[in-house]
């Protein structure tokens, strides 16, 4: 996903959604019936409030390109560890360039699941090709989880959404708060309509490699962001879940521990590596519940994800997955 300094991330959108695949060597059991689609939230607020001094830090709103992939040592993937099942995660990348994509491939045959980004690498944007991809989780039936990339507020973002919300709107950290909460009114409004129904929204934490970068100031701008967001989604009947690496997570979040599930990322590695990193250490003090790794060979141009083995568990698998 990296679409800060990571890969996905690195480059600058969202991480580069490379659609990812790996062999299912495991069978999913048990079958999941498709849930009821979310109520749509509350529409966003469309004037802009009394004018209030911005907070510090806020970049402007253009949003940037994606630059061209670094090239570090070709890796093999490998086979997967068994009994691991593997998927794949899709998002703007996977779009054609006239829409703004890169044009990459979608998954390869026997995906086991696939995690769609509802966005297009920043806050209130949607994935130009969610219809298309949409289409391609459906036609292949494979289990289905979204994912949002959210973003530090413009100055115009600020003044929009910050004077409406559930939240005190004479502090800074409340309105940031409600604009984090307008950030899940929208992905809610999108998801919606494109009749994404997953029960889980995975949140992408990474900071950003130029324009639309997090603060410095991780727990008294950064953190209410993303907590007003968390609040939305959930209000919303969503579970969440935190997509980040750990130097991202410490860099844009510091020393924060929500306990939220968690979808780490080993970078350019092995299937191997990914699976192994299902019992390491929390970034923020939640379960690992998927892992991904990606290649950078001329020929496999794919993030590959790999389910661990507590999300099977005990029935867990509903709580985050429906069946395209």
């Amino acid at each position: 996903m990296m679409h800060g300094y990571g890969r996905r991330g690195v480059v600058g959108r969202r991480f580069l959604l490379a659609a990812g695949l790996l062999a299912v060597t495991g069978a999913v059991t048990g079958s999941l019936a498709g849930a009821t689609p979310p109520a749509q939230a509350a529409p966003l607020a469309q004037a802009a409030p009394a004018a209030q001094a911005a907070p510090a830090q806020l970049v402007a709103a253009t949003a940037p390109k994606a630059p061209a992939l670094p090239v570090p040592g070709a890796v093999d993937p490998g086979p997967p560890p068994s009994p691991m099942v593997g998927g794949a995660d899709v998002s703007w990348a996977q779009c054609a360039p006239a829409q703004g994509g890169l044009g990459n491939p979608m998954p390869r045959p026997g995906a086991g699941f696939l995690v769609v980004g509802l966005s297009n690498g920043s806050a209130f944007t949607t994935n130009p090709c969610l219809a298309d991809e949409m289409a391609w989780a459906r036609a292949h039936h494979v289990l289905l989880a979204s994912y949002v990339f959210p973003t530090y507020p413009t100055n115009a973002e600020y003044a929009t959404y910050g004077g409406k919300g559930p939240y005190p709107t004479k502090t800074v950290q409340g309105r940031l708060m409600n604009v984090g909460w307008a950030q899940a009114a929208y992905w809610v409004r999108v998801k919606k309509a494109a009749g994404v129904v997953t029960p889980m929204v995975w949140i992408d934490v990474e900071q950003r490699a130029n324009l639309l970068r997090w603060t410095t100031r991780a727990a008294d701008r950064n953190l209410p962001v993303l907590k007003g967001l968390i609040a939305g989604l959930t209000k919303a009947g969503l579970r969440t879940g935190v997509y980040t690496p750990t130097a991202h997570w410490k860099d844009v979040m510091g020393s924060a521990r929500l306990g939220l599930p968690e979808w780490r990322t080993v970078g350019v590695s092995t299937a191997a590596a990914a699976f192994a990193l299902c019992t390491a250490p929390a970034v923020q003090g939640g379960p690992v519940l998927l892992t991904q790794y990606y290649t950078n060979l001329p020929a496999d141009n794919y993030d590959y994800d790999v389910m661990c083995p507590l999300i099977r568990r005990g029935g867990r698998l509903t709580q985050y997955f429906v069946r395209a």
